[in-house]
Parts: C-alpha cells; sequence; structure tokens
C-alpha cells in the first residue's frame, strides 16, 4: 500500500 511504500521510504531515508 501506499503508506507501507512510504514508511519504508522514509526509514531507508533515516538509515545511512
Amino acid at each position: 500500500s501506499i503508506k507501507d511504500f512510504l514508511e519504508c521510504n522514509i526509514r531507508s531515508r533515516l538509515s545511512p
């Protein structure tokens, strides 16, 4: 879902 995608994207950006 979009929410899951955005959440994953945010985590990816947060992590180096």
